[in-house]
């Protein structure tokens, strides 16, 4: 099993991406709303870390990724909905983010799941009906899946800044020392070059 990808981002294209790991290329399928594809199209050549998910057919095996473990294990949960195979849970979390999909499920929002590409009404009732305890077991409290803005920005950054090969208390710190200053309207691009700067200058 291939638990992660740590290498190159070499290519995004389509929801695909291309990470160069040891001079090895592998094209992984991401699940990831638009939002991310677009800050990753814009990080080709830098280090990325790429969560993953093998799925093996008789005649296929397709590589998808994810930012994040929680990312993951939602798209194996929503594997174990009858109805719901690799194809359609990409286009749940390429439409949806994790906090949004929780949300959803948790609050039973079955219009909302049901509009999604290759979900019907029937599949959308059954994510909400066979998911609804297993995400609160999670440990999401519901209600509070309306995530802030900030708090979105300081974990992207961090991301960012791990794969840079950043320590990810050093990571924490720096992204929220720099929206202290910043304030809590700054967005990932401003937040993220404040935080490289910091960094550039403590060295």
């Amino acid at each position: 099993m291939i638990n992660h990808l740590t290498g190159t981002l070499e290519a995004v294209e389509k929801g695909t991406v291309v990470v160069d790991v040891g001079g090895v290329g592998f094209s992984v399928q991401m699940a990831a709303d638009p939002d991310t594809l677009s800050r990753w199209s814009r990080q080709v050549g830098t280090a990325v870390k790429v969560y993953t998910h093998l799925a093996v057919r008789e005649d296929d095996m397709s590589l998808y990724g994810f930012r994040s473990p929680q990312d993951r294990a939602l798209f194996r949960l929503l594997l174990g909905v009858s109805g719901v195979g690799p194809k359609a849970a990409t286009s749940v979390l390429s439409s949806l983010d994790a906090a949004a999909l929780m949300t959803a499920i948790l609050g039973e929002n079955v219009n909302l799941l049901k509009k999604i590409t290759g979900i019907g009404p029937k599949t959308a009732q059954r994510i909400v009906l066979e998911l609804k305890d297993k995400v609160r077991k999670m440990g999401v409290v519901e209600g509070s899946m309306a995530e802030r803005p900030e708090d979105r920005a300081i974990a992207e950054v961090v991301e960012v800044l791990e794969s840079l090969g950043c320590a990810p208390d050093q990571a924490d710190k720096v992204a929220r020392q720099g929206l202290a200053r910043l304030g809590p309207s700054a967005g990932f691009d401003t937040l993220l070059s404040a935080c490289l700067k910091q960094l550039s200058e403590a060295r």
